[in-house]
């Protein structure tokens, strides 16, 4: 299969998936794909600088050390729960339902060793970096304030490439291992081994859905940087006249004014999720397509291909029928007029 054959097919699939969910279904998507992009905004919460010489007090010390492992813990939460629903997510493409507590009860122990595998993958980039920066320039504080434009370069230059490196796995990780985990129960090692040895013949279509996958990455984002500025800024503009106008009224309703911000930070996200979710599915389902082409015992989705090449087949021979039937209608229409 080609890979223009590939996408046809994800798009052919992407259209039934969403029909089948309708209002419902796609609301409970749209709350999946909400949470699958939780957890980065929060890191940068969980990683504010504290300098404990500017505090007084040790107590007032360990009030931040709890509230900086508070932070912490509750970005691993979300991430936990953006790596179950991982599976979840993959559950509603094969059966073209989104039964959430189901789903995820049922994916739990999955959820937590793919999280631990992206926490190592990530560790072991910083590691990368952190090396290369100890052996470019060394571990003295003295040397890094007096490292060369050079020595700043290189070790750019391995940042990016750690940091590149760890936005491949992570794609193919979410684009295929993840359907081996949930297909064949085993854990994320041996999904990448049985993706390795099954996509060995095929690595073409390896480097086609990471071009695929990322180029409409940059166009979705481009588009809901265009979405997110124009509602924000009205947004805002709302925010800030109802919020005036209600402090104006009494400042007692100020925790009302609070609550609507919070209100309108989750309706705007959870809008751009619904965005983002049919993309998210057409990306997916190419991945599925893909895999199953490639290995036949990995075909997650057998059935709906099935019916999509069926369907394909009746419309190919119904246009070939007509295409016969309209030179025999001009020819009878002729003979009529001869006779006549």
């Amino acid at each position: 299969m080609s890979a223009t054959d590939a996408l046809g097919d994800a798009g052919s699939l992407t259209k039934r998936y969403l029909s089948a969910l309708w209002v419902r279904g796609l609301l409970k998507l749209g709350l999946v794909v909400l949470f699958l992009g939780v957890g980065v905004s929060g890191l940068q919460f969980a990683g504010a600088p504290i300098d404990p010489e500017t505090v007084d007090d040790p107590a007032d010390l360990w009030s931040y050390a709890w509230l900086f492992a508070g932070a912490i813990g509750v970005y691993a939460a979300f991430r936990y729960l953006a790596a179950t629903l991982e599976f979840v997510f993959v559950t509603s493409l094969r059966s073209r339902q989104v039964a959430m507590r189901r789903y995820v009860r049922d994916h739990l122990g999955a959820g937590l060793w793919l999280l631990l595998f992206r926490a190592a993958v990530a560790v072991g980039a910083l590691a990368a970096v952190a090396t290369a920066a100890a052996l470019i320039i060394g571990t003295d504080p003295v040397a890094f304030e007096a490292a060369e434009t050079q020595q700043g370069l290189a070790v750019g230059a391995v940042a990016l490439l750690a940091g590149v490196g760890w936005f491949t796995v992570d794609t193919l990780t979410t684009g295929f291992v993840v359907p081996i985990m949930q297909h064949t129960r085993c854990g994320p090692l041996s999904g990448w081994r049985r993706f390795v040895r099954s996509m060995s013949t095929n690595p073409l279509a390896v480097v086609a859905f990471l071009l695929v996958a990322w180029i409409i990455g940059f166009a979705l984002w481009l588009v809901l940087l265009g979405l997110g500025f124009a509602i924000g800024f009205f947004g805002v503009l709302v925010v800030v006249l109802l919020g005036s106008a209600l402090t104006a009224i009494h400042p007692v309703l100020e925790p009302v004014v609070f609550v609507l911000i919070l209100a309108g930070v989750i309706g705007y996200q959870y809008t751009l999720a619904l965005i983002e979710a049919p993309v998210r599915s057409y990306v997916r389902y190419y991945a599925l397509v893909v895999l199953g082409e490639t290995d036949p015992e990995l075909d997650l989705i057998a059935e709906y291909r099935t019916a999509i090449t069926e369907a394909e087949s009746t419309d190919a021979a119904e246009q070939s029928t007509d295409a016969v039937e309209e030179p025999a209608a001009r020819q009878s229409d002729s003979d009529d007029s001869t006779d006549n």
